[in-house]
């Protein structure tokens, strides 16, 4: 396919632009295919895109808009060959051919061609109907037909219109449309203000990291809330004179009222601290008089190997071991101590201020 700009500016009638590459842009940017020097054309103004056999035009936001067979685009729209484009005073009419085989310019990417606004076209702009042109609120301007060096080389001729508004017309645009251009000290002091601010953000996000898990780890390494205005309770106990180990303890309070059962587990000297609930579990017992039981068991399997029955409820596997007829209890601590009605202890009394500490002596016994 080979598509072609036919100039239809007197100034430049007849002149043949190819459009050879797959994004044809024209504006006044330097990375613009074809440029012109009016004020009425934006830096990118459109693009023309080719792609197998279908060609368009989009319109890049240009100020003055895009025009084809004299309407302004809106969107991306389909060119057909003779239809005429008309960016602000150039017109251009389109040459669509398809086909194979074709001879087609050797253009490159970086090829551009130049098209100037001298007054012949200008003359054409004032013969023209009101209504054919955009409104534009800027007054045609003299152009100067700069030589191919001076638009190349010269980095400010792209920007020469841009800075051609008053201060007055600066302060009406819409703040959307002004530009502001940075010092570098600005843009570093901008720079210095997001790096602060950053750093202020991540630090409180730390510090309050920081707080949470020293509320957390203080609320961990506390003692339980007491909820039952128990008291601080321990004890010793030894059966034929020694210390055993891992018996259970238990206080029943007389008054089932008014007060509630606790606990505790020796260790190896034979020393416990009681313990009231179970969740949460508060040390210490609720101030009254209690009965005092104990219990220790082991269990001996055929293989002579023993295991301390638990106080709480056995797991499956424990059950198993205890209801299997080869297996035998062993009452470390002799049975009657384990019933308040056979142990012979005479209650304790808890009290609410002093020191609750109770040694408790056992002595074996025939098991009944």
């Amino acid at each position: 396919m080979q598509v072609q700009l036919l100039v239809a500016n007197k100034s430049q009638k007849g002149e043949v632009i190819p459009v050879s590459v797959p994004a044809f842009r024209i504006g006044r940017a330097k990375d613009c295919q074809l440029r012109s020097n009016s004020s009425k054309i934006s830096r990118r103004h459109c693009v023309i895109n080719t792609h197998d056999d279908t060609v368009t035009v989009l319109d890049l936001g240009s100020e003055n808009g895009t025009y084809i067979n004299g309407k302004r685009i809106a969107s991306l729209q389909e060119l057909k060959d003779g239809d005429e484009l008309k960016v602000g005073r150039h017109s251009f009419v389109l040459s669509i051919k398809t086909g194979v085989g074709m001879p087609q310019p050797a253009v490159s990417e970086n090829d551009f061609f130049i098209l100037l606004s001298d007054s012949a076209d200008r003359a054409d702009a004032e013969s023209e109907p009101e209504d054919s042109e955009p409104e534009d609120s800027e007054s045609g301007e003299s152009t100067v037909d700069l030589p191919l060096r001076d638009i190349t080389d010269e980095p400010d001729v792209q920007e020469v219109h841009e800075d051609r508004l008053s201060v007055v017309q600066r302060e009406t645009l819409s703040p959307d449309l002004r530009r502001h251009r940075e010092t570098p000290s600005e843009r570093k002091q901008r720079a210095s203000d997001y790096a602060a601010g950053r750093y202020v953000k991540i630090g409180g996000i730390v510090l309050a990291a920081i707080c949470l898990l020293g509320i957390f780890g203080n609320w961990m390494m506390s003692e339980p809330t007491n909820l039952y205005g128990a008291v601080h309770v321990v004890g010793t106990l030894t059966l034929d004179g020694e210390p055993v180990a891992g018996a259970s303890v238990i206080l029943h309070p007389r008054d089932r009222d008014a007060g509630r059962a606790a606990g505790g587990i020796t260790d190896r000297q034979g020393r416990f601290t009681v313990r009231t609930g179970t969740a949460p579990m508060v040390n210490g017992a609720v101030p009254g008089e209690y009965d005092v039981t104990f219990r220790k068991i082991e269990v001996e399997s055929p293989d002579h190997s023993t295991a301390a029955m638990p106080l709480a409820m056995p797991s499956p596997g424990t059950q198993q071991l205890h209801s299997d007829p080869s297996s035998s209890r062993r009452y470390v601590i002799p049975q009657k101590y384990g019933n308040p009605r056979t142990s012979g202890l005479a209650p304790i009394t808890v009290e609410a201020t002093g020191r609750n500490s109770f040694t408790f002596e056992l002595f074996s016994v025939a098991s009944p």
